[in-house]
């Protein structure tokens, strides 16, 4: 019985886990996009890098970060 606690305790704490990191990659990414609307490419950029640092692999911050490449010219990159 106590591996089965422990199991559902790793289970429990790995879905914290991801939630939390998804919320913070949201708000990231929220905050990149506020910056690109108010013409902060840079700044923008800086946000959008952290989101990937959390989520590498998620396809509308990927999209999302190219767009914004596109948009201050760096093509190579996006």
């Amino acid at each position: 019985m106590p591996r089965l606690s422990l199991l559902a305790f790793l289970i429990f704490s790995i879905s914290s886990l991801c939630a939390a990191q998804s919320a913070e990659a949201r708000s990231y990414a929220d905050r990149g996009l506020e910056l690109a609307q108010s013409g902060d490419l840079a700044s923008a950029e800086s946000e959008l890098r952290q989101v990937l640092k959390l989520e590498p692999n998620n396809p509308e911050f990927l999209s999302t970060l190219g767009t914004l490449l596109a948009m201050e010219k760096k093509l190579v990159e996006a």
